[in-house]
C-alpha cells in the first residue's frame, strides 16, 4: 500500500493462534528508519492496533489513522483521512488485504465523501 508519503509491507506472517500473527514494517518518507508493527492474535477488526498522525497545515487539517488486525492467516488494514482545506471537509476510506503470494497489498475498496460538493447537489 504504497503512498507518496509512506510504504506499508507485511514482512512476517505467522500461523493462526501465535502470539504474533504478523510483523508489519511502516516506513514514511520522514523517518530515517522503518517502524516494525507486532500485529498480535487480540488484535481484531473490532480492537486493531493503530496509529494515527496529521493536525494543521496552513489551508486547514488533515489526520489520518491506520488499522491492522489479523484473521484467519490474513493480515487486514484500512486507513481512514479526515482532512478540511480551503475547498471545505473531505473524508476518505480505503481497506486492504495483503497477498502474502504476491507479497503486496490488495485494494478491498474505498469510499470518499466531498462535503462541499454533497451541499451542493453533486
Amino acid at each position: 500500500m504504497p503512498t507518496k508519503n509512506h510504504t506499508i509491507k507485511v514482512l512476517e506472517l505467522n500461523e493462526p493462534g501465535s502470539v504474533v500473527v504478523a510483523v508489519v514494517s511502516y516506513y514514511s518518507n520522514e523517518a530515517e528508519s522503518p517502524l516494525f508493527i507486532p500485529i498480535r492474535e487480540g488484535h481484531t477488526e473490532s480492537e486493531p492496533m493503530t496509529f494515527n498522525w496529521g493536525g494543521p497545515h496552513e489551508e486547514g487539517y488533515s489526520y489520518t489513522e491506520e488499522a491492522f488486525w489479523a484473521d484467519g492467516g490474513k493480515v487486514y488494514s484500512n486507513s481512514s483521512t479526515k482532512a478540511m482545506d480551503c475547498d471545505g471537509r473531505l473524508d476518505s476510506f480505503r481497506e486492504f488485504v495483503w497477498d502474502d503470494v504476491e507479497k503486496t497489498w490488495e485494494d478491498m475498496g474505498s469510499s470518499q465523501r466531498d462535503h462541499t460538493a454533497e451541499s451542493m447537489g453533486y
